[in-house]
């Protein structure tokens, strides 16, 4: 890259910043000339929307619940229901803020509370967007059935309100559960029309989510032109409407393609672009898959010490957040380089956090090796008890997973690097059992 060339796209993200920035400067004039509290509301929503940087918003929703709650017991029945709908917003984003900080519990409980307040008013377009909003969480937690479920329903209120937006949302987050399920006609179908209804209601940084997410699938099959065009479509947006947590989202999608076809400077380069940013708006989700990536660019090329580093700051971050799918990757590569370099212990420990994520190990993996999920969930929760029983559940449960894998090597006769994993750490653990029960018989 030349150096006009750097110095025009370091221009582009100073004009997008900038432009973002006056848009705030205007808005809070705005809201200091402002007359009414109705008027003020209207304003704080807007500056919450226009900012995506997490440490700034958050004092604008403060200052929006806080004028909310002065109306909750109004005299007035037409001004306490729009106040209530104003308070049901700042509960709604303090719930997204929860869920961006890793706190799932409080997230759920936040978008439930607003989600009775908007029932109790009968605000249609506000109970879709909690529907999609708890659906989301649901997601996260791996649990598509109920997902699915409450995405169904937004969509349902968004097509009889005819909220395009807000169906546009739902029905992008419905096509991200499609993809993960490995039904991509239907998930690239629900996006394209996402896609359409965003570019009718202006919704640009949507329109760049979409572009990121089909980006994805195609990248997925292999058609790598077709995903790079999306993911540059979508980055020169999220550029001019300066969504630092949006870009940072495509720099990783252009990491992840130049590493495909083995430009691993340049997906370094992409990586650190994104971890920047991440860190710079304090979303740590983002941070969390760059470091990931991270990780994974530097164990490709060798520098095995740096990948290590990586991946364990990813897994501070994924624990701290708690999402069991951003756990279980960073700690299985941590499982595979600590078993490489000989640490056993530590080993046995990554391996251990893996299966304990509620995707580890699939349903079909599970009923492959004779034994169902729960009941190895159930087994390593019990590992740290020392009494006999415990020791005789260990060893009849270890016997059962490895003579099921001896079997499964014979038949097979080939090695399944995840299989020998198991095959390894099991072997060690019922070594290490059976002389802890000749202790206790001694005794």
């Amino acid at each position: 890259m030349t150096k006009t060339k750097i110095y025009i796209f370091l221009c582009l993200i100073f004009v997008s910043g900038l432009f973002a920035q006056r848009k705030s400067e205007e808005l809070l004039i705005k809201l200091k000339t402002a007359e009414t509290d109705t008027a003020k509301c209207n304003i704080l929503i807007e500056l919450i929307d226009n900012e995506t940087d997490n440490t700034i918003w958050p004092k604008y929703n403060e200052q929006l619940k806080s004028i909310a709650n002065k109306y909750t017991n109004s005299s007035s029945e037409k001004e306490k229901q729009i106040f209530l709908k104003y308070l049901a917003e700042s509960i709604n984003n303090d719930g997204f803020l929860a869920q961006n900080n890793g706190n799932t519990l409080q997230a759920i409980q936040l978008y439930r509370k607003a989600l009775e307040i908007r029932f109790d008013i009968r605000d249609k377009e506000g109970i879709a967007n909690s529907l999609n909003n708890i659906g989301f969480l649901y997601y996260q937690q791996l649990d598509y059935k109920r997902a699915i479920e409450y995405y169904l329903k937004g969509i349902k209120i968004h097509k009889e309100i005819g909220d395009n937006a807000g169906m546009a949302t739902t029905l992008n987050n419905l096509a991200t559960i499609y993809k993960e399920q490995g039904d991509t006609a239907r998930a690239v179908t629900n996006m394209l029309e996402s896609l359409k209804l965003r570019k009718i209601v202006g919704d640009k940084r949507g329109e760049a989510y979409t572009y990121n997410n089909l980006a994805t699938i195609y990248y997925q099959k292999g058609n790598i032109k077709e995903a790079y065009l999306y993911i540059h479509n979508g980055l020169k947006i999220r550029e001019e409407i300066g969504d630092k947590a949006g870009a940072a989202s495509s720099y990783n999608s252009l990491g992840a393609m130049s590493g495909y076809v083995n430009e691993n400077e340049k997906a370094i380069d992409y990586y650190n672009k994104a971890l920047d940013l991440g860190k710079e708006v304090g979303d740590k989700h983002s941070v969390c898959l760059s470091l990931l990536n991270l990780g994974a660019m530097y164990n490709k090329t060798g520098n095995v010490n740096k990948a290590k580093d990586y991946f364990e700051q990813s897994l501070q971050i994924a624990r701290e957040l708690g999402f069991p799918n951003d756990i279980k990757k960073p700690a299985r590569e941590l499982y595979q380089i600590n078993k490489n370099l000989g640490n056993t212990k530590k080993a046995l420990e990554m391996f251990e956090l893996t299966v304990k994520m509620e995707d580890s190990l699939s349903l079909a993996k599970t009923k492959e090796l004779g034994v169902d999920r729960y009941t190895v969930k159930n087994y390593l929760n019990r590992m740290s008890e020392d009494s006999l029983n415990a020791l005789i559940l260990k060893d009849k449960l270890v016997d059962q997973i490895v003579n099921k894998l001896v079997i499964i090597e014979k038949q097979r006769n080939k090695n399944n690097g995840f299989i020998a994993a198991l095959v390894v750490v099991f072997i060690l653990l019922v070594a290490l059992l059976f002389k802890r029960r000749s202790s206790v018989n001694k005794s």
